[in-house]
């Protein structure tokens, strides 16, 4: 492994791109964001909502940057050599990890698109009225009111802050999951509970984790194998 493979784009396309589109917290995000701007737009409170939601939506955003971090940290502290050789082998420990990066790449990306949709009404709101823009698309002059543009940023913000609070709660399972798999790891290893004595570092123990519902990709989930 290079330094090029470790950068964020090379994850991204060993992870999977089709794997994050056809999400479940990707979907999820979606349509609550949808509803979300369809009643704002029906009463026609989007540059309100902005000034009122989006500092809300910054702080649910750096909240879920600080449980990336805390999952990472616990993840960090359990591992041991043989565990993450076991993952390794098992073609999953670079995906645990790329979770917690992208989870956080999100977040940012949340804080930055709510930072944008709160200043812009901020900076016409002494106007008056609000202002038209035009652009031009084959020939034809297309008017677009700033509420329009309201409601759009308003659904990015909002996209971006369910997207981070969904992937961020899948990946606290994975942490979690983590966690359990490395209980039973230690438990099997030290403890054999038809014989009294410990075996040896040469033990036959030997356990084969392997993801499962990979068409779902809901999640990374984990299925154990024992061999004696």
């Amino acid at each position: 492994m290079n330094y090029d493979d470790t950068k964020f784009v090379a994850r991204l396309k060993k992870f999977g791109i089709k794997r994050i589109l056809f999400s479940v917290d990707l979907r999820y995000s979606a349509l609550i964001s949808i509803l979300i701007i369809f009643i704002i737009h029906y009463f026609g409170i989007a540059g309100g909502s902005i000034v009122l939601i989006c500092p809300l939506y910054i702080t649910i955003s750096a909240a879920m940057i600080a449980v990336a971090i805390a999952g990472l940290a616990i993840i960090a502290s359990i591992s041991d050599p043989k565990f993450v050789l076991i993952l390794k082998n098992s073609k999953i420990y670079e995906n645990i990890l790329f979770t917690f990066w992208y989870s956080t790449i999100i977040s940012g990306i949340s804080i930055i698109s709510n930072i944008i949709t709160y200043i812009l009404p901020l900076i016409f709101a002494d106007r008056g009225v609000l202002p038209i823009y035009t652009i031009s698309l084959h020939q034809k002059d297309i008017l677009l009111y700033s509420e329009q543009i309201y409601i759009t940023l308003f659904f990015i913000s909002t996209f971006f802050v369910l997207y981070s609070v969904f992937a961020v709660i899948l990946l606290v399972g994975t942490t979690m999951r983590y966690g359990l798999y490395r209980g039973e790891f230690v438990s099997r290893k030290y403890y054999d509970m038809s014989d009294e004595t410990k075996p040896s570092d040469k033990s036959i123990f030997k356990v084969a984790i392997k993801p499962i519902a990979a068409k779902k990709n809901d999640d990374i989930s984990y299925k154990s194998e024992n061999e004696d």
